[in-house]
């Protein structure tokens, strides 16, 4: 067994890299969580295509909306460096695929970093989930840009993307809005006054999935 002194040492040595190799590491840190999206762009623009439902990508059960949350926060860290996350939720369970979800909620959170940034105020992401009837309801707000009308209109088309070259590949919210679909909601969007955007999408709630999936005992 290494002793104390040895392992204090090693994290001497890592902690003590020269700051250009410390920009590389981060870079390369960037670049495959980047790659990574991708490919779960990819893997649901095939499932789409084929016709395939979405939402089996990792099974589907019951999970907590707050985990698919605090997973896709830490998958967007990055992008999401300086920018303020205003949650308002509290313990939701829903039935479907927790990949799947966390997977769409990565992308409303990296095209709402990109649209605060540059606007010269501090960027602010508001994320609400609350219980409607037999549905839970997501809301993903920023401070941004907001939406120009020609790109409201064109927003889910495949292969449609405003962030130039080398910025993804207009899959995001595509693939987003089938997953989202597959689950019996709609991914929807607006501008929100004075700045910013707001996307909105359900999904089925524990209970009334639980309820609906129970067979009705007939009369006597």
């Amino acid at each position: 067994m290494r002793s104390n002194s040895s392992i204090a040492s090693q994290g001497a040595r890592i902690t003590s890299r020269p700051p250009a190799l410390q920009a590389l590491y981060a870079e390369l840190a960037d670049r495959d969580r980047e790659l990574s999206r991708l490919r779960a762009q990819m893997n649901g623009l095939r499932s789409y295509a084929l016709g395939a439902d979405p939402a089996t990508v990792g099974g589907r059960g019951p999970f907590d909306v707050m985990a698919a949350v605090a997973s896709a926060l830490r998958a967007t860290q990055a992008e999401l460096a300086g920018v303020i996350v205003c949650q308002r939720m509290q313990p939701l369970q829903v039935l479907g695929s927790l990949p799947a979800i966390t997977q769409v909620l990565s992308h409303l959170f990296v095209n709402a970093a990109t649209a605060m940034r540059g606007t010269g105020r501090p960027g602010v992401l508001h994320i609400d989930a609350a219980r409607l009837g037999l549905r839970a309801q997501l809301r993903i707000s920023d401070n941004g840009r907001g939406i120009a009308p020609d790109t409201m209109r064109r927003i889910f088309e495949p292969f449609f993307s405003t962030g130039g070259s080398g910025l993804g590949l207009g899959l995001g919210l595509t693939v987003s809005s089938a997953i989202v679909r597959s689950h019996g909601g709609v991914l929807g969007c607006r501008n929100r006054i004075p700045h910013g955007a707001r996307f909105t999408f359900d999904l089925p709630a524990r209970a009334a999935a639980q309820s609906a999936a129970r067979p009705r005992r007939e009369a006597a």
